[in-house]
């Protein structure tokens, strides 16, 4: 500390120190070096070429660089030992801190540590040392032209392609710069770096090397392999007929076998441009296909669109039972493309279509989990929005608010457009129903902004509902019943892709109803009931009748309405089905039935912190002249009592100490996610940092007790218990 602060390299704001540079200053290793200097001649000789091989090392590296006898090295070793400069870390060695090794490793000349790496990069490799930690000691004593380096840090990228994309990249990039500019590996190389690109959430840069790669003459094969990259680059970025076309150009040099996969993968893309049958009868040849001739890439590719397919077709169960198949064939191998498939989000999606929210949290999780564990950052803001669209549903706002926002710094880092007017959308809607419509309208116009695919892109329905439904409070009944229509109809191609297209039809035929539109109140219910019956889940059971209750104006199909949201796991929809019944009972002699149905629906929304729909009750409540029960109290907005549940947990493991990751692990969701519920309690609470804040929750042992988060909404108003998730897997 003293070194840094003499070197000016300490900045101090608001009683806060923090160190600026990368590397200790040159007072503190000149401080390092001289004590160092007291050391036997031999063992300070040991100690920069250990140096040389990182943090930790084996005795069989060390002797190898050194190019001595194990047997000889123990006096020097001993004496280092003993210095306390190393140590043993298992069956290595280690630097007892890093400062020390890098005083030592930087004391060295630039050309003697570069002579030295390269030295390390060949007596490694002829010990049989594997391919990554040759790559990393020929990454750095590679000289401009050596192909014996280029094809080292090729074969290292290879392998580590399907779990550390980053790494990846940096192992192709000082390929790149060490290959001379006229030779022909360049172009394979440079194609090689678009996926990992991708996956490490550059896709910006992704497509400016592909489309580099195509700008140039190149092979046939490196064609391919550029093109599919891309696709997969512009089918992140929502642009699917872009990615289709570069399929269908991939497919003309393609080999039969890559032809087949390219096939089933723009199945998936033609079905979220909206052409469903052509995905539907291109995604039954690639398992067909993938099948008979054992292709696993084209066979899960193909179920999962198929799956997608039954989703749209509102057949939930044949939806779960193909997506399940698709999981298991992306897991029943390790081929490099089963890190970049997720059939996990759509079992997940189809999973909490069918009303099994908490199967369908396990199984988002397990697919967020692994896109964590092969650094896809591309992907993983999907599964984010999944978690957070199932969270909703199961009435755990704040929490579904969490992953939302985690998704959206995921998004923001990685330029992701996928999920971005969801996860807007999903924030708009909590905003809104919790009472502040500035906030809402907000984040509806970030989700205006970030819609790339049109009506067709995730969470434009969600979008599109919010919106009408601040027009509809703004005094605007005819453009929110206009904007809602349009929507309906655009969304027809894929209407039951998501959640929302259903949970929007009261609303619709409500608008409808009331803007003398009995014509589009009849279609949108015959269509929720078609629906229904193809898939007679609580929730689409619970909203059709609902369609057909207010279309009716009958209170007996709304209480049957209320019936059917009862056997569901979703308590807003039960609210909302008990303030319909309600006010429509309200209307005939059955006074005390109206007033149970309209109080549990207050109750209910209280819960949820819905503003605006326990205003909206309590009005219909006045003019049904219905006397109204004293109103629970709202959860603050700041101190120690607006903690949610989960915050209350996350806040007790850091007060164990327990690191973003650790928590995480514990809790079996993402760092982001983690990292997200600290900031809310830091904006609550007041705190800075996280010793503040544990400090504090100690002194408040009551704080501390609770041993795991709680839903936001009764479990009694969920028929399915909160399960909790499993141990992610290890291997």
């Amino acid at each position: 500390v003293r070194a840094l602060d003499d070197e000016g390299a300490i900045e101090v704001l608001d009683g806060w120190a923090e160190s600026l540079p990368a590397s200790p200053p040159p007072t503190l290793r000149l401080t390092l070096l001289r004590r160092l200097s007291l050391l036997p001649a031999d063992a300070l000789n040991l100690l920069r070429v250990a140096s040389i091989l990182g943090s930790t090392f084996s005795l069989t590296e060390l002797a190898l660089l050194a190019g001595r006898n194990p047997a000889l090295m123990v006096p020097a070793l001993s004496a280092l030992m003993d210095a306390g400069l190393l140590t043993e870390s298992g069956n290595r060695l280690a630097f007892r801190h890093d400062l020390v090794r890098d005083a030592v490793y930087h004391d060295l000349p630039a050309s003697v540590r570069k002579g030295l790496h390269r030295q390390a990069g060949a007596v490694l490799a002829e010990a049989g040392t594997p391919v990554e930690r040759v790559a990393g000691h020929v990454a750095l004593g590679a000289e401009q032209g050596d192909g014996a380096a280029v094809e080292w840090l090729r074969r290292a990228a290879q392998l580590a392609a399907s779990r550390a994309p980053a790494t990846t990249v940096r192992l192709l990039e000082r390929a790149l710069e060490i290959t001379d500019p006229g030779d022909p590996i360049r172009g394979a190389l440079a194609a090689e770096l678009v996926e990992p690109l991708l996956s490490s959430g550059r896709l910006r840069d992704a497509e400016v090397v592909a489309r580099e790669v195509l700008a140039r003459g190149h092979a046939p094969e490196v064609d391919v392999m550029v093109r599919t990259s891309l696709a997969s680059v512009l089918s992140v970025g929502a642009r699917y007929p872009e990615g289709l076309h570069e399929l269908e150009q991939a497919s003309i040099a393609a080999s039969e076998h890559e032809r087949q996969s390219l096939a089933a993968a723009g199945s998936g893309l033609m079905l979220l441009a909206g052409q469903v049958e052509d995905a539907r009868d291109r995604a039954e040849q690639a398992v067909e296909t993938g099948e008979r001739l054992g292709n696993d890439h084209a066979l899960c590719l193909g179920l999962q669109t198929l799956a997608m397919v039954a989703l749209v077709d509102g057949v939930v169960d044949q939806a779960v039972s193909t997506a399940r198949r698709a999981v298991s064939v992306a897991r029943r191998g390790d081929a490099p493309w089963a890190s970049r498939v997720v059939p996990e989000l759509w079992l997940g999606t189809a999973l909490a279509d069918s009303d099994r929210l908490g199967e369908a949290e396990e199984v988002l999780q397990a697919g967020r989990w692994r896109a964590e564990q092969t650094g896809d950052l591309a992907r993983l803001p999907l599964f984010h929005w999944a978690i957070a669209e199932a969270r909703l549903g199961r009435g755990q706002w704040d929490d579904a608010l969490a992953e939302a926002q985690a998704g959206l710094g995921l998004i923001e880092e990685s330029v992701n457009q996928v999920g971005d007017v969801f996860a807007h959308a999903l924030c708009a809607h909590v905003a809104f129903h919790r009472g502040d419509p500035s906030v809402a309208q907000s984040a509806v116009h970030e989700a205006h902004r970030s819609l790339v695919a049109g009506p067709l892109e995730i969470g434009f329905e969600w979008m599109t509902w919010i919106e009408a439904l601040l027009l509809e409070t703004k005094g605007q009944p005819v453009q929110a019943l206009s904007i809602l229509e349009q929507a309906w109809d655009l969304i027809a191609p894929l209407r039951y892709l998501q959640a929302a297209s259903r949970a929007m039809g009261p609303d619709l035929v409500r608008m409808a109803l009331s803007g003398g539109n009995h014509e589009r109140a009849l279609s949108v219910t015959d269509e929720l009931e078609r629906s229904a019956r193809r898939s007679p889940t609580p929730t689409a059971r619970g909203l059709a009748l609902r369609c057909q209750g207010l279309l009716a104006d009958d209170p007996d199909i709304l209480l049957e309405a209320v019936a059917a949201h009862r056997m569901g796991p979703r308590p807003y929809l039960l609210a909302a089905a008990c303030e319909d019944a309600g006010v429509a009972l309200g209307h005939t002699t059955r006074t005390d039935e109206a007033v149970a149905l309209l109080s549990e629906a207050v109750a209910a929304y209280e819960l949820l912190e819905a503003v605006w729909d326990v205003t909206r009750v309590e009005a219909a409540q006045r003019t049904l002249g219905i006397s109204q029960s004293r109103r629970a109290r709202r959860r603050p907005s700041f101190g120690w009592e607006s903690l949610t549940p989960t915050e209350v947990n996350v806040v007790r493991l850091v007060a164990e100490g327990l690191t973003n990751r650790l928590i995480a692990e514990r809790l079996f969701v993402s760092r982001r996610t983690v990292a997200t519920h600290i900031e809310h309690v830091f904006q609550k609470l007041g705190y800075a940092n996280r010793v503040e804040l544990a400090a504090e929750a100690i002194r408040r042992a009551v704080i501390v007790q609770t041993t795991q988060a709680a839903p936001t909404a009764p479990e009694a108003a969920q028929a399915n218990r909160r399960r909790q998730p499993p141990v992610p897997p290890r291997g």
